[in-house]
């Protein structure tokens, strides 16, 4: 960047150093100078023109390189990233369901022990119930006798 722009003015200075003899031509050529002096600043004027025009294609030329590139680079950048998010999601996602797989598994655990102990209950009752009907037809007899 910097190069161009000393390109630039080093262009800028050559075309004042040009206007200058420009100048100094046109002085001669009214002094009654020869005619091919006109024809050389013409030709001076169109040579530093096309030099300018040429300096200042390659410029531009070169800045739509760059910039081409970096469009590539950016767009590779863009798919790793698009990629890399994508590994995460699904990363993110595995995690989720195994985490979740965790908790099933610890409320199946869960509901596992509350059905045993409900079951254990059930048989104390059942046995307290038996207990309490034996009792009671132990009662009822002594009733009936």
């Amino acid at each position: 960047m910097q190069q161009t722009h000393q390109l630039l003015d080093s262009i800028e200075r050559k075309v004042s150093n040009c206007v200058i003899r420009d100048q100094q031509y046109e002085k001669l050529l009214f002094s009654g100078r020869p005619s091919h002096i006109e024809n050389t600043v013409d030709r001076q004027q169109k040579q530093l023109g096309d030099s300018k025009i040429t300096l200042l294609d390659h410029h531009y030329q070169k800045k739509f390189e760059k910039m081409g590139q970096r469009l590539e680079n950016l767009e590779k950048e863009k798919e790793v990233k698009i990629q890399i998010t994508r590994e995460q999601q699904t990363s993110d996602f595995e995690q989720e369901e195994a985490r979740s797989l965790v908790n099933l598994n610890r409320t199946i655990k869960l509901y596992q022990q509350q059905i045993s102990q409900l079951q254990e209950q059930m048989k104390r009752m059942q046995m307290n119930y038996q207990k309490q009907i034996q009792d009671l037809q132990i009662q009822l007899r002594k009733y009936q006798l």
